[in-house]
C-alpha cells in the first residue's frame, strides 16, 4: 500500500481536542496502549491546504484538486488516507497486549511525550490564570535518539489520474507544519509520498451447496473507527444499504455495467442483504429482544412474557443478543468520542465538533441470501471490494476488512407448531418497515397476521420501539426519504384461534426495503419464548492481527524508565527515614559538588575534603546507602525500592546495566532535593 512518511523536524502537538484534568488542557492522540498516532483529517486538511497554497502560487497541478479531495457539490476524491502511526506500531501494540507487566501505558506516554506549560504576558508579566499545559510529542525517536520520529500514513488512490498523483506529491512537499502552535516552534514536518505495489486480494470462492437459494455468512474487522448517521446507544448496527451501496459502487467501477446480474444483486429484491451487526462467541448477533429486561437491584435478567418481574427495570435497547451455551449473551457496542475542526470557508470562523464513533478492532458480521447462481459473484465482490461503511469514508473512519472465509448454507424452511388458545410471539430480528408513514401497532399486527395466514387476535402486551431511518443517494446527491420503523427486538403478541404450523422465519408481504435486510420476524410459540433468557454479558469480538516486529527496544526503553522510577523511590525512602541529618549549608555544598564530579569516585573524593567531621561522615553515610561501598554505583543499592526488580538486573542485561549506572546521579539528585526544602522548612519553623 502507498504511504505519507512523515518525519518530525520539531516537537508536534496534533491535538485531539480534549484535556486531562487539570495536569494537561491541550492533549494528543494516543492509542489505548499510550502510543502516539496522527489523526488522518488533520494530515488530509494540511494537504488540502497545501493544495490551496499551491493554486494561488500558479501550480498548474492545483487544477486537478477536485479530483484528489471532492468538492462542495457532493463529488468524492480519489484520495484515502489513514491515521499516520509509528512504522512498529502494530508490533508494539501486540507485545504491551502479550506482557501484562507493561499493562499501564502511562510508561509508553512518558516514553514518547513531554508536558510544557506555558503562560500569558500581560504589561511584561504573567496574567494571573493563564498557565496553561500542553502535551507534545518529542521530535527525536525514544528508542534511538540520532533519529527522528517517523510515522507513516496508508494511503489509497482509486483511480486517479497521474496529474492527481502529481498533486499529492507536490502537496506533501509543499506541507511544512502541522498541529497546534505551529507558530511557536511546534509541528515543523517533511511529508514525503512513497508509492507502494497493491496486491489485489484474491476473490474468495465458498463451497456451494446444492441447492437453488444459500445464505453467505461473512465476517468483518472495523480497521479503523466507524462513524455512523445518528451513532450512539441505539444505532451501532451498519445498515443494510450501506453494504449495498459500497458493494455496488466497487461492481461499477471493475468497468462492468449495470446488468442483469447487478439488478438482481442490488436493486430488485432477488438478493436479501442483512445488516451488519456485532459478532458476540463467534455468532452474529441480534437486537435484544424488548420483552428481555435487567432487573438492577436483583442483578438478573428476566423475561416480561414469561414472568411479571418487580423492581427497577432496564430495557435491553440498543445491546445485542447472541446464542450461548445455556441462553443469550448479551453485548453492547462500545463507542468514542472525537473532536474534529471544521473550517466551511476562509471568511468563516473554525467549528469544534464531537463524533460518535464505534471502537476499531471490533468483529461484525452479516448474511445475505440469494440464487445459488449469483453467490459465486457477491462472495468475489466481498473479498476484493474496499469496504468503507458509515460517513467520513475518506479519512481516518469507515474501512473494514474481511475476516476469515465466506461460509454458504441452503436455505431451511423450518416450523413453528402453536396451540389453539395459546399465545404466540413475532420477535423482529431487524427493522421493519411498512407501506404506511405511520405504522400503528394494530396496522402491524394485521400486517404480521395477513403473511402468516393464522387466524388469531392480538392479546396481552407487545414490547415496542420505533425510530426513523434516513440515509444519502448518492448519485442524486441528495437525502432519501425518513421512514419510521419497528425497531429490531420488538416483540408481538398473538393468541391462536385454530391450531397451525407457522414458519419460524418469514417476512411481511407488506414489509417494505426488504432487499436491504428489513422486515426479518421469527415466531416463537410459548415454550420457545419462556426458554429466551440472558446467560451474562459478554463482550464484542474482537480481532487483533498477529505483528511481527523488533520489540527488543522498547523492552529496554520502558525497562530504563522503571529503572529510574525506582531509583527515585529509593531516594525518597532515604530521605522519609530519618538518617540523614545534614543541614542546608551541607546539602548545598553537597549539590555543588555533584554537579562537577565526573564519576562516584571522583564524588567520594570530594566529599572527603570536607573538613568538618560530622558534616563530612554524613555525606558519605549518604552516599553508601544509596551506592553501597564500591567505586562504581551498586545497582542493588540504588534499586533497593524493589529488589525483585534489582535482582533481575544483575542476573541479565548487561546493556541495560550500564546505561542504570550512568544514571547514577538521579537518586543523589532526587534525595538532596527533598532534604533540602525540608530542613529549609524546619530551620524557618524553629527560627
Amino acid at each position: 500500500m502507498d504511504v505519507i512518511r512523515i518525519t518530525l523536524h520539531s516537537d508536534l502537538c496534533a491535538g485531539n481536542g480534549e484535556s486531562r484534568g487539570n495536569a494537561v488542557d491541550t492533549d494528543i492522540v494516543l492509542t489505548a496502549a499510550g502510543l502516539p498516532r496522527i489523526p488522518a483529517r488533520r494530515l488530509k486538511g494540511c494537504l488540502r491546504a497545501a493544495a490551496g497554497e499551491l493554486a494561488a502560487l500558479g501550480d498548474e497541478a492545483a487544477a486537478y484538486t477536485a479530483e484528489l479531495f471532492g468538492d462542495k457539490v457532493g463529488r468524492q476524491g480519489c484520495l484515502w488516507v489513514g491515521d499516520a502511526a509509528l512504522p512498529q506500531e502494530a508490533a508494539f501494540t501486540a507485545w504491551l497486549k502479550q506482557n501484562p507487566a507493561w499493562a499501564d501505558h502511562s510508561r509508553v506516554e512518558q516514553l514518547y511525550t513531554d508536558v510544557r506549560g506555558q503562560t500569558r504576558l500581560k504589561d511584561g508579566v504573567a496574567d494571573d490564570g493563564s498557565l496553561r499545559f500542553t502535551r507534545v510529542l518529542g521530535q527525536y525517536d525514544p528508542l534511538d535518539k540520532t533519529k527522528a520520529l517517523v510515522f507513516e500514513a496508508p494511503v489509497r488512490l482509486e483511480n486517479a489520474s497521474p496529474e492527481a498523483v502529481r498533486l499529492l506529491e507536490h502537496c506533501c512537499a509543499a506541507t511544512r507544519h502541522m498541529g497546534t502552535h505551529r507558530n511557536r516552534g511546534l509541528g515543523n514536518v517533511r511529508l514525503a509520498y512513497i508509492p507502494g505495489a497493491d496486491r489485489p486480494a484474491a476473490p474468495q470462492a465458498p463451497d456451494l451447496p446444492a441447492a437453488d437459494t444459500v445464505t453467505l455468512t461473512y465476517h468483518v474487522r472495523l480497521k479503523t473507527p466507524l462513524t455512523l448517521p445518528g451513532c450512539g446507544e441505539q444505532l451501532t448496527a451498519i445498515p443494510a444499504r450501506s453494504v449495498i451501496g459500497c458493494l455496488a459502487g466497487a461492481y461499477l467501477r471493475q468497468g462492468t455495467a449495470a446488468d442483469a446480474a447487478f439488478r438482481q444483486l442490488f436493486l430488485d429484491g432477488t438478493a436479501r442483504w442483512s445488516p451488519l451487526t456485532p459478532v458476540i462467541g463467534g455468532k452474529v448477533s441480534y437486537p435484544a429482544p424488548l420483552a428481555l429486561v435487567y432487573l438492577k437491584n436483583d442483578g438478573v435478567y428476566a423475561n416480561r412474557c414469561a414472568e411479571t418481574p418487580t423492581g427497577k427495570q432496564k430495557t435491553l435497547s440498543g445491546v445485542y443478543t447472541a446464542p450461548g451455551k445455556n441462553g443469550l449473551l448479551a453485548a453492547s457496542v462500545p463507542t468514542t468520542t472525537t473532536y474534529h475542526h471544521k473550517h466551511r470557508d476562509a471568511n468563516s470562523e473554525p467549528t469544534l465538533y464531537m463524533q460518535q464513533a464505534i471502537q476499531a478492532g471490533l468483529v461484525y458480521g452479516g448474511t445475505v441470501t440469494l440464487p445459488t447462481a449469483l453467490a459465486g459473484r457477491a462472495a468475489a465482490l466481498l473479498s476484493t471490494a474496499p469496504l468503507r461503511f458509515g460517513r467520513s469514508k475518506t479519512a481516518q473512519y469507515a474501512v473494514c476488512e474481511l475476516l476469515g472465509r465466506i461460509t454458504a448454507a441452503p436455505v431451511q424452511e423450518a416450523q413453528v407448531t402453536v396451540r389453539k388458545g395459546e399465545p404466540f410471539f413475532v420477535l423482529l430480528e431487524t427493522d421493519l418497515i411498512l407501506d404506511t408513514d405511520a405504522p400503528t401497532p394494530e396496522a402491524a399486527a394485521a400486517a404480521l397476521l395477513g403473511s402468516l395466514g393464522v387466524a388469531a387476535h392480538r392479546t396481552g402486551k407487545d414490547y415496542l420501539l420505533y425510530h426513523t431511518i434516513g440515509g444519502y443517494n448518492a448519485m442524486w446527491q441528495m437525502p432519501k426519504p425518513r421512514r419510521t420503523a419497528v425497531c429490531g427486538g420488538s416483540v408481538y403478541r398473538f393468541t391462536a384461534d385454530e391450531d397451525a404450523a407457522l414458519p419460524s422465519h418469514f417476512t411481511p408481504a407488506a414489509a417494505e426495503l426488504v432487499q436491504e435486510g428489513f422486515g426479518c420476524c421469527r415466531v416463537l410459540n410459548q415454550s420457545e419464548m419462556a426458554a429466551l433468557t440472558v446467560e451474562r454479558k459478554a463482550a464484542v469480538d474482537t480481532f487483533d492481527p498477529a505483528a511481527d516486529g523488533d520489540c527488543e527496544p522498547l523492552r529496554r526503553a520502558l525497562m530504563f524508565q522503571q529503572a529510574k522510577e525506582i531509583m527515585q523511590a529509593t531516594a525518597w525512602d532515604l530521605a522519609n527515614s530519618g538518617t540523614c541529618r545534614l543541614d542546608t549549608g551541607a546539602l548545598g555544598r553537597l549539590r555543588l559538588m555533584l554537579a562537577e564530579a565526573d564519576s562516584l569516585q571522583d564524588l567520594r573524593n570530594r566529599v572527603k575534603s570536607i573538613k568538618t567531621k560530622n558534616k563530612r561522615e554524613g555525606a558519605d553515610t549518604l552516599l553508601k546507602s544509596l551506592y553501597g561501598t564500591d567505586t562504581t554505583p551498586a545497582l542493588p543499592a540504588m534499586l533497593a525500592a524493589d529488589p525483585e526488580f534489582a535482582g533481575e538486573m544483575a542476573q541479565s542485561f548487561p546493556q541495560l546495566q550500564q546505561s542504570i549506572a550512568d544514571c547514577w546521579k538521579l537518586p543523589l539528585e532526587s534525595t538532596i532535593h527533598l532534604l533540602y526544602y525540608r530542613r529549609e522548612k524546619e530551620e524557618t519553623e524553629n527560627a
